[in-house]
């Protein structure tokens, strides 16, 4: 659990005094998607509306401001500074938001193990060897996509999206190369480790291909929210 130091307090405890009676919805992205505000998620619509008036506006940064807000909120998988260096995660803050933006630690449920750094780095070094080169914050969120892929659930709500759709948005954006190879619509977290798998000639699946696979429909998926 973080929380975020803002000189906009005023504006907080005003906002944290509203009552919920009907859900509420905030625009999440240019294409006029939105996150549907409840009780249960409030805390993280709430981090997310304050750092989207912190935002600098850059490449990435609608998708940034989504991964910290849920993460400030404690619903990610990602662990403490979201799972970058404590430099690289205030690099990253000072590139997407205005330097009023305080994001301070406080707790973390998921911890890293030891075992799983050697694969988070391979995973990182697949990412941004298909990197666009379009931003600097490709090599952050090559990180935060490497670390979360050790979640319990689906890669995008580990990461701290709103849906499969936008992380099929932020990889097609960010490693085009990479997520053209995935023209199957493989589910993202098996894609990754699936081409980890091939990189080191390693094929740990039985079946001949993936359509005579009965395990088929866990690795491949209709892409809904």
């Amino acid at each position: 659990m973080c929380r975020i130091v803002s000189p906009k307090n005023s504006f907080g405890q005003l906002f944290m005094s509203f009552k919920i009676t009907h859900p509420l919805r905030l625009p999440i992205a240019s294409n006029k998607r939105f996150l549907t505000i409840t009780r249960k998620n409030f805390k993280k619509a709430y981090a997310y509306r304050l750092l989207m008036d912190m935002s600098r506006n850059r490449m990435n940064s609608t998708y940034i401001t989504s991964i910290s807000a849920t993460w400030v909120s404690g619903q990610s998988a990602l662990p403490r500074w979201m799972g970058l260096s404590s430099g690289m995660f205030r690099e990253m803050l000072d590139f997407h938001f205005q330097a009023s933006v305080r994001v301070i630690f406080v707790n973390s449920k998921f911890v890293l193990t030891n075992s799983s750094r050697d694969e988070i780095d391979d995973l990182r070094r697949l990412l941004l060897k298909h990197r666009a080169r379009r931003s600097r914050s490709e090599r952050w969120i090559a990180e935060l996509i490497s670390v979360a892929c050790f979640g319990r659930n689906h890669l995008w709500s580990d990461l701290g999206l709103v849906a499969r759709s936008q992380l099929s948005e932020l990889i097609n954006f960010n490693f085009p190369r990479l997520a053209a190879q995935n023209s199957k619509n493989m589910r993202w977290k098996k894609f990754l480790f699936k081409k980890l798998c091939e990189g080191e000639g390693l094929y740990i699946c039985r079946a001949p291909t993936c359509e005579e696979c009965h395990e088929r429909s866990s690795c491949f998926a209709v892409d809904v929210n």
